[in-house]
């Protein structure tokens, strides 16, 4: 996550960062036990493979998706939501979105403001960091006295 850790020593970001929404959405199992099985527990801290079936169900994703907010101590609050895509209305989200296997995206006032590019199958978070960053200390540069009201919240 780009969110800010209390270590943080670059207040421009952790200023920043008071005006960014983080948004989680739980999209399709990229490898379901049940479906395209790849044992992987390379980032699970030493759990052991992960092992999910596929979600067929909102209540069923949703449990998978706080089992796993849980198992990596992330807490949900007003400035991080987390949601899941509903397989029963047939993953609408993803549909629109295209976000499998992972996507970073920025909508700011209802508009795509910003979408990672992977490479090598994966994201350097950095950017979205200096894009935050940059972001914020441009519209410092306009406005002197920047207050985001709601509207002006970028969502992640």
């Amino acid at each position: 996550m780009v969110r800010p850790d209390p270590s943080e020593n670059d207040p421009n970001f952790v200023a920043a960062c008071e005006h960014v929404d983080f948004v989680v959405a739980y999209i399709e199992e990229a490898h379901a036990e049940d479906e395209w099985p790849v044992r992987s527990g390379r980032y699970n801290r030493g759990q052991g493979p992960v092992r999910i079936n596929q979600p067929r169900t909102a209540i069923e994703r949703e449990k998978v998706a706080r089992d796993f907010f849980n198992t990596y101590n992330i807490s949900l609050d007003e400035r991080l939501r987390a949601f899941v895509d509903d397989p029963e209305a047939g993953n609408p989200f993803e549909k629109h979105y295209a976000p499998w296997p992972l996507r970073l995206y920025v909508i700011e006032n209802s508009k795509m403001s910003w979408i990672a590019s992977p490479h090598d199958c994966t994201y350097d978070v950095r950017q979205l960091r200096q894009w935050i960053l940059h972001h914020w200390l441009s519209s410092l540069s306009e406005n002197s006295g920047f207050q985001a009201a709601s509207s002006d919240k970028i969502v992640l």
